[in-house]
């Protein structure tokens, strides 16, 4: 679940952000295009155009959101874009559900749910659980991703800290 290319910034974050009470964030920092509320006790920083948040130090539950490089009209490269670094990350111990449609009044959500196993050193496989979800504008074409890491026990602990999240999700007016 620690995969290299989410640890180290985001122990960086933990080291430096102290943890806050519910707070409504932007995204992206300057010019914010949506918002959500992180749950209390939740850490976050803005850093070279992503938000990287995790609800504990024990980096059980883990946020990024970033631009995606693809546009709405090009679907299928968005999802490709999604799945390449989790691909390069897990290789073939990553399984990926069934792409969900959603959203809210006015954003549009595509629903990525996996599922990798990974061998740490105490405890043998694991599983960890990602859910990826592309969020679209009625009036552009721009795409960006909210991404959950959970281990199972984060997925446990955060299940409803998640929902939250998600659920706050809204377009800037």
């Amino acid at each position: 679940m620690k995969s290299a290319f989410l640890l180290l910034p985001l122990v960086a974050l933990l080291l430096a952000a102290p943890a806050r009470a519910n707070e409504e964030v932007g995204f992206p920092e300057e010019g914010p295009l949506i918002t959500l509320t992180l749950p209390e006790g939740w850490v976050y920083k803005h850093n070279e155009g992503v938000l990287q948040a995790a609800a504990s130090e024990d980096l059980d539950t883990m946020l990024i959101v970033r631009p995606l490089e693809a546009t709405k009209k090009e679907g299928s490269q968005a999802l490709e874009e999604i799945k390449a670094p989790l691909d390069k990350t897990y290789g073939e111990a990553i399984e990926y559900d069934k792409l969900e449609e959603g959203g809210t009044e006015n954003l549009g959500f595509y629903i990525l749910n996996a599922t990798a196993k990974t061998q740490t050193g105490n405890e043998g496989v694991v599983n960890s659980y990602i859910v990826s979800i592309m969020i679209t504008f009625p009036d552009s074409d721009q795409l960006l991703l909210a991404q959950f890491l959970s281990t199972e026990k984060g997925a446990q602990d955060n299940a409803e800290a998640i929902v939250k999240i998600i659920q706050s999700l809204k377009k800037v007016e």
